[in-house]
């Protein structure tokens, strides 16, 4: 039986970027790190459907520090070095 693996919400968010912004196919994204298409598909129509709450006024850190997707660019870089944390 294989353990069921799990991801941070920095590290989808990147992999979705990645996707969306054209640095890579999505079959490319599944490939390289391991993921169903199922999975990738169901990341990104989440990210879309949470993605105007950005700009919703009030939203919480709106004005202050990096962008959390961002930050999973470090995650992406681990992952692909082989982190046994991230698998």
């Amino acid at each position: 039986m294989t353990k069921h693996r799990s991801f941070t919400p920095e590290f989808r968010a990147q992999v979705v970027l990645e996707v969306l912004t054209g640095a890579r196919t999505a079959a490319e994204a599944c490939r390289e790190y391991q993921l169903t298409a199922q999975a990738l598909n169901r990341w990104k129509a989440q990210f879309l459907e949470e993605a105007p709450r950005i700009f919703e006024d009030g939203a919480e850190g709106s004005q202050e520090g990096p962008a959390p997707g961002l930050a999973g660019a470090r995650t992406v870089r681990a992952y692909r070095m082989g982190s046994p944390s991230l698998r």
